[in-house]
């Protein structure tokens, strides 16, 4: 049973259940009594004067809440930020291979050098895909789908080295119109596609909250992740923590998960709302 609690056992009841979800790989915690929803992603409308962390103003049960972007609360890109440079660079990566599709048709035509890079581990796009890594499941598994066509693609241009060796340039060049309309149109399509999925796989979460003295907000968080009881409770903070905390941070829990144990920071709401 996790009743385990440090320093301050008046603040938190050993059995108090929390609400634990992730911002950017980072664990937060809310205790249970905080908590009146937790909605998908709404829509909210930005009002003048509003903080830069404010997604706007969302509609709940009737009644208008403000909406916060948790991520832009601790100083670092929104979702939807990191969606729209992600998909940016992708967009990129599709031109760079629509132009590598189009020099090595140049070449042999014309019966120069292929220079276009051979190896798909190489181009900027391969490096990137090589050096990628998402927890996200759905991500990865359309991350996967890239794969089997943009080998294809760079394999191209040593076979079209191959048949000009044995004297077939028209071959080549049959080979590359064909590609255009099969294995590089998927590749395309992915790219093309990417934002959609994207986004799917990147679903935000809101928590609507309540303070004791009944003020309600509302945040936009990674996703949930437990809960329940927490294995261990430190309050209060110890000084060097506190300052590391971002202001609102007032305990550290501990949830031991297959005899690992994960840090999970627990919020003073009052003071998160107040920022």
């Amino acid at each position: 049973m996790k009743t385990s609690v440090e320093h301050s056992a008046a603040k938190y009841d050993p059995q108090e259940n929390f609400l634990v979800f992730a911002v950017n790989q980072q664990l937060f915690a809310l205790p249970h009594q905080k908590i009146i929803s937790v909605l998908d992603n709404p829509a909210s409308t930005m009002m003048p004067g509003m903080s830069d962390h404010a997604r706007g103003v969302m509609n709940f049960m009737g009644e208008p809440v403000t909406y916060f972007d948790f991520r832009k609360i601790l100083g670092e890109q929104s979702i939807r930020e990191e969606i729209n440079e992600l998909f940016d660079m992708l967009l990129a990566r599709k031109q760079d291979h629509l132009n590598w599709v189009s020099k090595l048709k140049e070449a042999v035509t014309n019966g120069t050098e292929i220079t276009v890079q051979t190896n798909p581990h190489l181009c900027a796009f391969g490096k990137w895909y090589d050096g990628f890594q998402t927890e996200n499941l759905a991500l990865s598994r359309y991350l996967k789908k890239f794969d089997q066509p943009h080998q294809k693609i760079h394999a191209l241009a040593i076979q079209a080295k191959g048949l000009i060796s044995a004297g077939n340039a028209q071959t080549a060049l049959d080979m590359i119109h064909e590609a255009e309309n099969t294995v590089l149109a998927q590749l395309i399509r992915l790219f093309d596609e990417a934002r959609d999925e994207l986004q799917r796989a990147n679903t935000e979460y809101a928590i609507v909250t309540q303070t004791d003295d009944m003020r309600k907000a509302a945040f936009a968080v990674d996703q949930p992740k437990y809960f329940g009881v927490l294995d261990e409770i430190t309050h209060p903070l110890p000084k060097m923590v506190v300052q590391q905390s971002n202001g609102f941070v007032e305990a550290c829990g501990t949830l031991k998960v297959d005899d690992t144990n994960t840090e999970i920071l627990i919020i003073e709401l009052t003071k998160l709302i107040s920022r």
